[in-house]
């Protein structure tokens, strides 16, 4: 990046946390907002959807932090602006952030959390074929990534500065899968769902709040178990191996 942009950049940051500094209060919104800077100097802003809430089969409210549409798919971004070292496997229904201090603490597997975002935006891509859906968690740059691997060639883990360079990776290896039309289609059929009134926010935290005893993929009972690698309880669908859903 050359020196003059990189100037115009630092200046068109600092105006956005002058003018939006509500989103800069919180540690989650913050993450979110720099990840979406990040994109909004490579890519169309309309094509950048924050926030987007979607209504799932059984009637709840999914949120997704980022969905960035392209030609050649649609990207579904997980935004995690933690500190620290991060440890985890894709299969895990837990990972782990650790401190120099010796503390730990559990987060939800991202990767499962975004495969489950991706399955509910299915539902608005059934008109049209062959669709890429590609998933990208995006880390703080203060954190480090340990010993992460994924099998899943449409997934990927970054830090929010290699994320434009990882999006245009994924581009590149996919095929375009939306003619003009459908593109723009899209684009309007998803944006009303982006950044919603905050009664739509407010009824999801609810929703997250109350007690979920049924499985939601396939209906069956959920159970409390315990991760063997890190003592940690977790609800898991009784249908286990066969689903794998776990909250």
């Amino acid at each position: 990046m050359g020196f003059f942009k990189t100037i115009y950049r630092c200046f068109d940051v600092l105006a956005d946390m002058i003018l939006d500094n509500g989103e800069y209060k919180d540690t989650a919104s913050v993450g979110e907002r720099l990840t979406y800077n990040e994109l909004r100097f490579s890519f169309p802003k309309k094509r950048i959807l924050r926030n987007v809430y979607i209504y799932s089969e059984d009637g709840k409210l999914t949120e997704i932090d980022i969905v960035l549409l392209t030609k050649n798919g649609v990207f579904v971004l997980e935004s995690k602006n933690y500190d620290g070292w991060i440890f985890g496997d894709e299969s895990l229904p837990k990972w782990t952030q650790t401190f120099k201090n010796g503390s730990k603490y559990p987060m939800p597997n991202p990767i499962i959390q975004n495969a489950n975002h991706i399955n509910k935006l299915r539902s608005f891509f059934a008109d049209f074929k062959d669709v890429n859906f590609l998933s990208v968690i995006v880390f703080s740059d203060r954190c480090k990534l340990k010993s992460i691997s994924i099998s899943d060639n449409n997934t990927r883990i970054t830090h929010r500065k290699h994320l434009v360079k990882t999006i245009k990776e994924l581009m590149d290896s996919s095929d375009v899968c939306f003619t003009d039309d459908e593109f723009d289609i899209i684009t309007e059929m998803l944006s009303p769902f982006s950044r919603p009134p905050a009664e739509i926010k407010e009824r999801h935290l609810q929703e997250l709040n109350e007690p979920l005893s049924r499985c939601p993929r396939c209906g069956q009972s959920l159970v409390k178990k315990t991760n063997k690698y890190t003592g940690q309880e977790f609800m898991g669908c009784k249908g286990f191996p066969a689903c794998k859903y776990s909250r």
